[in-house]
């Protein structure tokens, strides 16, 4: 029984493993969609910490 387990979470971790995508499939996914597009949050100045020189 606890044999059967790990194999099962072991099939689990390794399909999670490849099910994510890559920045550039993710980037050209939401450039393709306008409805995509408009959901992504615009850069404010307060997310930005200050540089000082």
């Amino acid at each position: 029984m606890d044999n059967q387990f790990n194999e099962k979470k072991q099939k689990t971790m390794h399909e999670q493993s490849f099910k994510g995508k890559s920045f550039q499939e993710i980037s050209d996914e939401i450039a393709a969609k306008p409805e995509l597009k408009e959901r992504q949050p615009t850069p404010q100045p307060k997310d930005f910490d200050e540089i000082e020189y």
